[in-house]
């Protein structure tokens, strides 16, 4: 997970938002209205997509949006987490707090990057392996 993550305002540029998640080399990001509660996500694609159909506008964050985001509490559990990630197929989840606003973004990269730092210890449950064979 990245605590602390990086959000945007809704009203901020896509062209500052595609710049600062290049510059961060991440490829999406929570959108908060001005009080910092979760109104939806911004990928990078969606970001790009939207400049290259109407060069020269620079439409903002808000406008460009998935919402509303996929999010999970802090509390959930690794294979809640995994699960939903698969189930939306998607590729991030914003853990957001009981006040609304994010607290870190869990990716899927995130989740195999732990199943890697795990090593032969991570193993699947007997019924779980069974089924992917």
């Amino acid at each position: 997970m990245s605590p602390e993550p990086l959000c945007f305002r809704a009203r901020a540029s896509a062209a500052d938002a595609i710049r600062e998640l290049l510059s961060r080399r991440v490829h999406g990001a929570p959108v908060v209205d001005d009080s910092g509660r979760l109104l939806g996500v911004a990928s990078l694609v969606d970001l790009v997509s939207a400049r290259d159909r109407a060069p020269g506008e620079n439409p903002r964050v808000g406008d460009l949006m998935t919402e509303p985001a996929v999010t999970i509490d802090p509390g959930a559990t690794v294979y809640e987490a995994a699960r939903l990630l698969v189930t939306r197929g998607i590729q991030r989840l914003v853990i957001v707090g009981e006040d609304g606003r994010p607290v870190g973004v869990l990716t899927a990269t995130d989740l195999l990057r732990g199943a890697v730092n795990l090593g032969d210890t991570f193993r699947f449950r007997e019924n779980e392996s069974r089924r992917h064979h």
